[in-house]
């Protein structure tokens, strides 16, 4: 394996040596390892300032009515930030954000999606124009919880609190230097029912800097770093522990990215760009139960802390070709990876005033990704595209004490604009796509957050990652085709997408013991089939006014091969997931609203209260009004713009289920731009 390393390290070196080139990549979504041209590639793009208004903690939360609904939450989306796979989103306000993408394409397999996942791009914003540009802003909302009961329908308000972000950013462009700054605090609360003294509540602050400058003509180096520690914790009186006089939670977190790359540009079609970039991620917790011992009144607390580390560092290099023959062109490109990391955490259990200690335990992984990932694009005008290649994969996990072993995963997409074959010029086009990729587990570790929900969270799911090797000789496949219609330029689309994966799928199983049984998670032979189809249409496309609506449905079917009588008891059948979204904007006046929605949702389960099962289904239609806003923007005194608006989050809710996790915002905010 060392021999591997230096061998390829060297090959590295040589090649950077020779080459040094450049054509702009604006052109190619840039998928981590793989770069895609944008027209060839179906998509679903989002703009970051049409979600600057709102309330969330969570990027999913804000994108999810834009592309499958329910489908897509913080489990099911992996995301690719400026090309690299290491960095947690949410450690950027949206602000930082100029546009995100959604790929669909099998090729995405091969970029740190698993299974069921998605890939979505995110793009940071730089500054475009010449000088100093400023910008802040702040909003407030006040939050509360319904919490929703299906069985009778009945609804209890929780008790409530503030949500509050404030950021403020500076950029500066001038002569062949791009730099800037970001700061931004962000306190989120889960308000929880009986008994709370203090809220579940999250204060999170997020720096980011860059710094782009050409060294030469041809020749650029780019730096970014990224740091953001954040706390949790609540206090509360259990009403699920008779003896418990209080309990108390307390988490801290504190991740930092930075990451440098070095892009040469020569004169005879060849790029290349090599980079590095470190991750850590460090974070303690305590959780303490005060119990009443019976004896004199006293007080004795139950105490359980855990240390997690982990961290990871990113090597990258990427060179690429690219030539023209008259219509024709090709682009050959060579990417190698190597990514070292390590996980680490301890914990320990202790009761009494005397920290009794119960139990303590410790554990670590360590696992090296290398990856080399040869590929060739033939393109013909702006109709067809043929892409191609081969993942090799040697990457080693600690755990199994051997190299992987699933080496060779080849990849094809391929895409024609039937319109565009005989017409290049015309304003309409209908497409058509096609891609299949064949991938193992690439050990794509993210280091993320700690999001704020009503459970006791934890930073790493070690578990997962191990159970994924212990299964590694199941090759995830995917095949995806789909089309679009398009009409006047792009005002009105239509797309569908079906896509077709096999892996392997977790279950859980209710494993007979000497006690009874144990819940264990085990793995299936999994296929699972994705139809999307959405229609977006700029109704109004004008510089003083616009409208944009985009409507999506989503509908899944998973098939699991082979399982036992044993399965877990709730199930979910066929539902059909989708969200409509709105923007409006007239001079000066903003209006927007995202709706998302799941029907035909059919829920069931195992009834055991009198010793024998019984089985119940129920069919749920649930809408829920997501997002909504009004803004006005007006020049006052030096400011260039400054912006008012109205925001609400879960505004409208259904009485029978629930699509989110049901707090209620309701705000105010404003942003400036100097």
């Amino acid at each position: 394996m060392k021999n591997k390393i230096k061998l390829l390290t060297t090959f590295i070196l040589v090649v950077y040596s020779y080459y040094s080139y450049g054509q702009s990549d604006s052109t190619y979504h840039d998928l981590g390892r793989l770069k895609l041209r944008k027209e060839f590639t179906q998509s679903i793009s989002i703009q970051g300032a049409d979600l600057d208004k709102f309330a969330f903690t969570n990027l999913s939360d804000a994108i999810n009515a834009w592309l499958y609904g329910t489908l897509s939450n913080d489990e099911s989306l992996v995301y690719v930030i400026d090309g690299i796979l290491v960095n947690d989103v949410n450690a950027y306000s949206i602000q930082d954000i100029e546009d995100i993408t959604l790929v669909q394409n099998a090729l995405i397999q091969l970029n740190g999606v698993k299974d069921e996942q998605h890939l979505v791009l995110i793009n940071t914003k730089k500054s475009i124009t010449e000088g100093l540009h400023i910008t802040g802003g702040a909003q407030v909302s006040y939050v509360t919880k319904t919490e929703i009961t299906p069985i009778n329908s009945d609804d209890s308000k929780s008790a409530d609190g503030l949500f509050h972000q404030y950021f403020l950013s500076a950029k500066k462009r001038k002569n062949g230097l791009n730099a800037g700054v970001t700061a931004s605090y962000l306190r989120d609360i889960y308000p929880v029912t009986n008994n709370t003294i203090k809220p579940y509540s999250m204060g999170r602050v997020r720096l980011n800097g860059y710094l782009e400058k050409y060294l030469t003509k041809n020749t650029s180096l780019k730096y970014n770093l990224n740091f953001t520690p954040q706390k949790l914790g609540y206090q509360t009186k259990p009403i699920w522990m008779e003896d418990a006089e209080r309990e108390e939670f307390r988490n801290r977190q504190r991740l930092l990215s930075t990451g440098i790359a070095l892009k040469t540009l020569a004169s005879n079609g060849l790029m290349h760009i090599i980079s590095f970039t470190y991750s850590s991620l460090r974070g303690n917790s305590k959780l303490a139960s005060y119990l009443n011992s019976g004896f004199d009144s006293q007080i004795e607390p139950f105490t359980s802390t855990s240390t997690n580390k982990s961290y990871d560092f990113l090597l990258k290099d990427d060179v690429h070709y690219e030539r023209r023959l008259g219509q024709f062109g090709i682009r050959p490109a060579l990417n190698l990876t190597f990514r070292y990391g390590r996980l680490f955490e301890t914990m320990e259990n202790k009761i009494g005033n005397d920290d009794l200690l119960l139990m303590n335990s410790a554990y670590s992984l360590d696992y090296k990704s290398l990856l080399l990932t040869p590929s060739v694009n033939f393109h013909f005008r702006n109709a067809l595209n043929l892409q191609g290649g081969l993942l090799l994969n040697f990457s080693y996990v600690s755990y199994l004490k051997e190299n992987h072993n699933k080496i060779i995963n080849p990849f094809v997409s391929a895409t024609a604009d039937i319109v565009k074959l005989v017409a290049a010029e015309s304003n309409t086009g209908f497409k058509l796509f096609s891609s299949f990729a064949l991938s193992d587990i690439s050990l794509d570790h993210t280091n993320s957050l700690t999001d704020l929900n009503n459970s006791i969270p934890t930073n790493f799911n070690n578990d997962a990652l191990f159970s994924k090797y212990l299964n590694s000789n199941f090759a995830n496949k995917v095949f995806q085709i789909g089309g679009s219609v398009s009409f006047d330029s792009d005002k009105f689309i239509f797309t569908y997408n079906y896509d077709n994966r096999n892996y392997s799928a977790p279950v859980l199983i209710n494993k007979p013991n000497t006690n009874g049984f144990e819940q264990i998670t085990a793995f299936y032979d999994g296929y699972s089939q994705t139809h999307r189809a959405s229609i977006n249409v700029s109704i109004f496309k004008k510089p003083s006014y616009r409208w944009y609506s985009g409507l999506s449905y989503a509908r899944r079917k998973l098939t699991l091969e082979d399982l036992p009588k044993q399965v877990n008891t709730y199930f979910e059948v066929k539902p059909w997931h989708g969200g409509w979204v709105n923007r409006v904007q007239y001079k000066n006046l903003g209006f927007g609203f995202d709706i998302l929605y799941r029907l035909k949702e059919e829920k069931g389960s195992y009834i055991n209260e009198n010793g024998t099962p019984g089985y119940t289904v129920r069919e749920f239609n649930t809408i829920t009004l997501q997002n909504i806003y009004l803004s006005y923007g007006f020049k006052i005194l030096k400011l260039k713009v400054l912006e008012v608006y109205a925001n609400s989050r879960n505004l409208a809710l259904s009485k029978d289920t629930s699509l989110t996790d049901n707090r209620r915002y309701m705000g105010v905010g404003f942003k400036i731009d100097i």
